[in-house]
């Protein structure tokens, strides 16, 4: 994969944590050339999230939004992967996790955390297209 893209991910999530936005699939999707196939796409986002967080205790996936507004599967498989016992606590033990009421709670609190997470760690460091590094005074787009 791309060391360019995977960036440039991180950097367009870290910019809406700290603007508490989401990104729209859509918007994922425009950072690719065409003909990449959907699993190195799911794995470059999943790679820029663990850039900015171990995603086994704070996942930035979960700022991606369908249409409903929630993130999609690839994020619920990770959180149900990453984090079994907090999964079950809010979708019940064998859950297949479809219930739409249950995903939002767990986006939510995901999301909430990131927010703060983003705001905590503000100014301290910036993700450039290209590379992690320090720039505290970067101005970021609104999309």
């Amino acid at each position: 994969m791309d060391t360019n893209t995977v960036h440039e991910i991180a950097a367009l999530l870290q910019r809406a944590a700290k603007q508490k936005k989401l990104v729209t699939y859509q918007r994922l999707h425009s950072l690719f050339v065409p003909g990449q196939t959907l699993t190195e796409r799911y794995r470059a986002l999943q790679d820029a999230a663990q850039l900015l967080s171990d995603c086994r205790s704070l996942d930035y996936g979960c700022l991606m939004a369908l249409d409903s507004g929630l993130p999609g599967d690839d994020f619920f498989a990770r959180f149900r992967r990453n984090r079994p016992a907090e999964f079950q606590a809010v979708m019940g033990f064998a859950s297949p996790g479809r219930s739409r009421t249950k995903k939002r709670r767990i986006a939510e609190q995901e999301r909430a955390r990131v927010y703060e997470h983003a705001k905590k760690y503000a100014g301290n460091y910036a993700l450039s297209e290209r590379a992690a590094v320090f720039r505290p005074q970067e101005a970021y787009e609104t999309y």
